[in-house]
């Protein structure tokens, strides 16, 4: 082998010594950006999946502020629905309402010569629709409660604070809803005395976990001498 072939084989020998050099180059770089790119697709995704979870927790925070927000309007509005319905009795009823006039002749000493009731009647439905109830229907409620009225006429007969006291404790009367609906006054001049009569509607409110406030009735004589006879006529 001539020097020149010599030379040109040792020309090839390099030039694929080069080539091999790039041949590697080229796959390492071909090996690191299919590793890069996998890794970059996963640093992607994470950071997708870091985005939706700050997301997510963005979201529960204002769950969580709203939560509360909701937790105190609850506890206001069951607050004010007890305030407001404890104003109401649990039920009306010819009894009460007797003892009602008889409790205000021992404490103001307030005559009633007259008192004329109504018949108790239910005026109002809770849950129910707006075609059955007057005032248009209140949805969940328990449709167990009911409104219920009674109209009584009463006539007293005192003085003028007497007259004034009566009517204070029908208007002022928080644990019974009464309201005025007329009022009349006869003023005797000569005697200082007061007649006054007041139609009056109380409203209570049934169901089934309401109670009516005990009626007290005190002990009284079930029987009577017979003004014939001198015999005991028994109440029957």
């Amino acid at each position: 082998m001539n020097e020149e072939n010599k030379k040109q084989s040792a020309d090839n020998l390099k030039n694929t010594g080069y080539v091999l050099v790039i041949l590697g180059i080229v796959l390492v770089a071909a090996a690191y950006f299919m590793i890069w790119k996998k890794y970059d697709t996963k640093i992607e995704d994470i950071n997708n999946e870091i985005s939706d979870l700050e997301s997510r927790k963005d979201d529960l925070e204002d769950l969580k502020a709203g939560e509360k927000k909701a937790k105190k309007d609850t506890k206001e509005a069951e607050d004010e629905y007890n305030k407001l319905i404890s104003r109401y009795d649990g039920d009306v009823t010819y009894q009460s309402e007797i003892m009602d006039s008889y409790n205000a002749t021992q404490s103001l000493k307030v005559q009633i010569p007259s008192l004329s009731l109504g018949e108790p009647d239910v005026v109002y439905t809770f849950g129910g629709i707006a075609s059955s109830n007057p005032n248009g229907g209140t949805a969940g409620l328990d449709p167990s409660y009911a409104g219920k009225m009674m109209t009584y006429t009463v006539t007293t007969v005192g003085t003028y604070d007497q007259a004034k006291q009566f009517l204070s404790q029908i208007v002022n009367n928080y644990s019974k809803k009464k309201v005025l609906t007329t009022v009349n006054f006869a003023y005797d001049a000569t005697n200082q005395i007061v007649t006054t009569t007041a139609n009056v509607n109380e409203y209570a409110i049934t169901g089934e976990d309401r109670e009516q406030s005990p009626v007290n009735v005190p002990a009284y004589q079930n029987s009577t001498t017979n003004i014939f006879y001198n015999v005991a006529i028994q109440e029957q």
